[in-house]
């Protein structure tokens, strides 16, 4: 089952939650490194290849619409602030995931994986409508 259609049928918020955490573990930990670093690759040779660029670009619509979509069901659902623009909430989900490969290519380790997900918890947290 797709996250949308988890988020879809889920009962109360505790299923909500469970369906969301279960989903944002998926690059908390370093065993996701490498996938962050192909994505980053992709990115940089697309920059000088316009066929590759327009690949992308189109990729890339799809997943910020697919994710902008899981925002607007969740906003529905009274769990992220309907004030918010589901495209650009999408688009800071992407960055905040993105982001962590500038914290492994620093390769002194100074990252803490614990802190990052605390941190980044913590800015996910902001956007959490309370009960």
């Amino acid at each position: 089952m797709e996250l949308l259609d988890e988020l879809r049928a889920a009962r109360d918020d505790q299923e909500l939650f469970v369906t969301i955490s279960n989903y944002s573990e998926i690059f908390e930990g370093t065993e996701h490194a490498e996938e962050l670093w192909q994505i980053f690759e992709v990115i940089g040779s697309a920059h000088l290849r316009p066929n590759l660029r327009r690949s992308l670009a189109e990729t890339q619509r799809q997943q910020n619409e697919r994710l902008a979509e899981i925002v607007a069901v969740m906003q529905e659902r009274g769990v992220i602030d309907p004030d918010l623009d589901p495209w650009a909430t999408a688009v800071i989900f992407q960055a905040i995931t993105l982001g962590r490969l500038l914290g492994i290519i620093d390769e002194t380790g100074k990252l803490d994986p614990k802190s990052w997900s605390e941190l980044a918890g913590r800015f996910l947290g902001s956007i959490i409508v309370k009960h």
